[in-house]
Protein backbone atom coordinates (compact mmCIF):
# COMPACT_ATOMS: atom_id res chain seq x y z
CA UNK A 1 0.00 0.00 0.00
CA UNK A 2 1.26 3.49 -0.83
CA UNK A 3 2.27 5.49 2.22
CA UNK A 4 1.59 9.19 2.66
CA UNK A 5 2.13 12.08 5.03
CA UNK A 6 -0.55 14.71 4.46
CA UNK A 7 0.10 18.40 4.92
CA UNK A 8 -2.82 20.18 6.53
CA UNK A 9 -3.47 22.22 3.43
CA UNK A 10 -4.42 19.19 1.29
CA UNK A 11 -7.87 18.53 2.84
CA UNK A 12 -8.36 22.29 3.12
CA UNK A 13 -7.70 22.85 -0.59
CA UNK A 14 -9.98 19.90 -1.47
CA UNK A 15 -12.85 22.27 -0.68
CA UNK A 16 -12.91 24.73 -3.58
CA UNK A 17 -13.19 27.81 -1.38
CA UNK A 18 -9.43 28.43 -1.14
CA UNK A 19 -7.03 30.61 -3.12
CA UNK A 20 -6.06 27.65 -5.30
CA UNK A 21 -7.68 26.85 -8.65
CA UNK A 22 -10.71 24.62 -9.08
CA UNK A 23 -8.45 22.14 -10.86
CA UNK A 24 -6.17 21.97 -7.84
CA UNK A 25 -9.17 21.54 -5.53
CA UNK A 26 -10.38 18.65 -7.68
CA UNK A 27 -6.96 16.94 -7.56
CA UNK A 28 -6.84 17.32 -3.78
CA UNK A 29 -10.42 16.08 -3.39
CA UNK A 30 -9.63 13.00 -5.46
CA UNK A 31 -6.54 12.31 -3.35
CA UNK A 32 -8.45 12.72 -0.06
CA UNK A 33 -11.21 10.45 -1.36
CA UNK A 34 -8.54 7.83 -2.12
CA UNK A 35 -7.20 8.17 1.44
CA UNK A 36 -10.72 7.90 2.92
CA UNK A 37 -11.30 4.79 0.78
CA UNK A 38 -8.28 3.08 2.30
CA UNK A 39 -6.02 3.26 -0.75
CA UNK A 40 -3.17 4.84 1.23
CA UNK A 41 -1.44 4.12 4.52
CA UNK A 42 -1.23 7.43 6.32
CA UNK A 43 1.81 8.09 8.50
CA UNK A 44 1.38 10.22 11.63
CA UNK A 45 3.30 10.92 14.80
CA UNK A 46 2.45 9.09 18.01
CA UNK A 47 2.10 12.33 19.98
CA UNK A 48 -0.75 13.52 17.73
CA UNK A 49 1.01 16.74 16.72
CA UNK A 50 -0.31 16.39 13.16
CA UNK A 51 -3.78 15.55 14.48
CA UNK A 52 -3.81 18.76 16.52
CA UNK A 53 -3.09 20.77 13.39
CA UNK A 54 -5.78 18.97 11.38
CA UNK A 55 -8.27 19.94 14.12
CA UNK A 56 -7.71 23.63 13.41
CA UNK A 57 -9.21 23.29 9.95
CA UNK A 58 -12.38 21.37 10.65
CA UNK A 59 -15.64 23.17 10.13
CA UNK A 60 -17.96 22.58 13.08
CA UNK A 61 -20.94 24.03 11.20
CA UNK A 62 -20.50 21.89 8.11
CA UNK A 63 -19.48 18.27 8.70
CA UNK A 64 -19.45 17.62 4.95
CA UNK A 65 -16.29 19.64 4.21
CA UNK A 66 -13.13 17.74 3.35
CA UNK A 67 -11.20 18.95 6.42
CA UNK A 68 -14.03 17.75 8.68
CA UNK A 69 -14.52 14.42 6.90
CA UNK A 70 -10.76 13.84 6.84
CA UNK A 71 -10.41 14.59 10.56
CA UNK A 72 -13.31 12.26 11.38
CA UNK A 73 -11.61 9.52 9.33
CA UNK A 74 -8.32 10.09 11.18
CA UNK A 75 -10.06 9.88 14.57
CA UNK A 76 -11.87 6.72 13.52
CA UNK A 77 -8.74 5.02 12.19
CA UNK A 78 -5.88 6.42 14.29
CA UNK A 79 -5.37 3.09 16.05
CA UNK A 80 -6.00 0.92 12.99
CA UNK A 81 -2.62 -0.07 11.49
CA UNK A 82 -4.36 -0.97 8.24
CA UNK A 83 -4.97 2.75 7.58
CA UNK A 84 -2.63 4.73 9.85
CA UNK A 85 0.88 4.02 11.11
CA UNK A 86 2.17 6.07 14.00
CA UNK A 87 5.87 6.85 14.28
CA UNK A 88 7.85 8.27 17.18
CA UNK A 89 9.24 11.77 16.70
CA UNK A 90 11.38 13.48 19.30
CA UNK A 91 10.33 17.00 20.13
CA UNK A 92 13.07 19.26 21.49
CA UNK A 93 11.04 22.44 21.44
CA UNK A 94 7.58 23.55 20.43
CA UNK A 95 8.50 23.44 16.74
CA UNK A 96 11.79 21.58 16.70
CA UNK A 97 12.58 17.89 16.47
CA UNK A 98 15.72 15.78 16.86
CA UNK A 99 15.05 14.21 13.47
CA UNK A 100 15.68 17.44 11.51
CA UNK A 101 19.19 17.39 10.00
CA UNK A 102 21.42 20.46 10.22
CA UNK A 103 21.31 20.89 6.44
CA UNK A 104 17.57 21.64 6.65
CA UNK A 105 17.93 23.98 9.61
CA UNK A 106 19.90 26.40 7.45
CA UNK A 107 17.33 26.90 4.67
CA UNK A 108 14.68 28.74 6.66
CA UNK A 109 11.96 26.08 6.69
CA UNK A 110 8.86 27.30 8.48
CA UNK A 111 8.81 25.95 11.99
CA UNK A 112 5.19 24.86 11.53
CA UNK A 113 6.28 22.56 8.68
CA UNK A 114 9.07 20.83 10.61
CA UNK A 115 6.65 18.25 12.05
CA UNK A 116 5.90 16.83 8.59
CA UNK A 117 9.60 16.50 7.83
CA UNK A 118 10.25 14.90 11.23
CA UNK A 119 7.50 12.33 10.57
CA UNK A 120 9.02 11.55 7.17
CA UNK A 121 12.47 11.00 8.65
CA UNK A 122 11.09 8.93 11.55
CA UNK A 123 9.36 6.76 8.93
CA UNK A 124 12.72 6.16 7.21
CA UNK A 125 11.77 8.61 4.42
CA UNK A 126 9.56 6.04 2.70
CA UNK A 127 6.34 8.10 2.74
CA UNK A 128 6.16 11.22 0.63
CA UNK A 129 4.79 14.41 2.12
CA UNK A 130 1.74 15.44 0.07
CA UNK A 131 1.60 19.21 -0.42
CA UNK A 132 -1.11 21.32 -2.06
CA UNK A 133 -0.86 25.05 -1.52
CA UNK A 134 2.26 26.16 0.35
CA UNK A 135 4.55 27.47 -2.39
CA UNK A 136 7.54 27.73 -0.02
CA UNK A 137 7.91 23.95 -0.35
CA UNK A 138 8.92 24.54 -4.00
CA UNK A 139 11.87 26.55 -2.70
CA UNK A 140 12.82 23.75 -0.29
CA UNK A 141 12.36 20.95 -2.82
CA UNK A 142 16.01 20.51 -3.78
CA UNK A 143 17.22 20.52 -0.17
CA UNK A 144 14.54 17.99 0.79
CA UNK A 145 15.48 15.83 -2.21
CA UNK A 146 19.14 16.03 -1.19
CA UNK A 147 18.14 14.59 2.20
CA UNK A 148 16.06 11.86 0.55
CA UNK A 149 12.76 13.30 1.76
CA UNK A 150 10.12 12.80 -0.93
CA UNK A 151 7.45 15.42 -1.58
CA UNK A 152 4.46 15.04 -3.88
CA UNK A 153 3.12 18.36 -5.11
CA UNK A 154 -0.52 17.83 -6.00
CA UNK A 155 -0.65 21.20 -7.80
CA UNK A 156 3.01 21.68 -8.72
CA UNK A 157 2.69 23.96 -11.75
CA UNK A 158 0.35 26.30 -9.88
CA UNK A 159 2.70 26.33 -6.89
CA UNK A 160 5.71 27.06 -9.12
CA UNK A 161 3.92 30.07 -10.58
CA UNK A 162 2.98 31.32 -7.11
CA UNK A 163 6.52 30.78 -5.82
CA UNK A 164 8.08 32.63 -8.76
CA UNK A 165 5.64 35.52 -8.35
CA UNK A 166 6.43 35.79 -4.61
CA UNK A 167 10.18 35.64 -5.18
CA UNK A 168 10.22 38.49 -7.70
Amino acid sequence: MTECIIDTNVPKVADPSTHMSNECSAVCAEFIEDVLSGNYLMIMDDEYILLEEYEHYRNERNPFTYPHRFLKWVYTNQSNPRYIRQVKINRIGQYDFNEIPDSLRTIDIDTSDMKFIAVSIANKKTAPIYEASDSKWIGWEQSLNDEGIPVVFLCKEELKETYQRKMQ
